[in-house]
């Protein structure tokens, strides 16, 4: 009897143990897709930021030609 107890005991002490394995695998694995996302998140802002300055400079040369192409025109027209 005292050995069938035993049995049961460390029979329960392993699915004890099995469980916390278990939820400490899934806790890893949360953090860790967690970090993805943050990852993730943090290249799409510096991608938003780049295309961002892009669009800046092409408004900037944008500006440059127009005012290049108005100083022509005033020096150009007859007055």
């Amino acid at each position: 009897l005292q050995e069938e107890q035993q049995c049961r005991w460390e029979e329960a002490q392993r699915q004890t143990e099995e469980r916390r394995r278990e939820e400490e695998r899934r806790r890893e694995e949360a953090q860790r897709q967690a970090e993805e996302r943050r990852r993730e998140e943090e290249r799409q802002r510096e991608r938003h930021y780049e295309e961002i300055q892009a669009m800046q400079g092409q408004h900037m040369q944008q500006i440059e030609i127009m005012k290049g192409v108005l100083a022509e025109r005033e020096g150009n027209s007859p007055h």
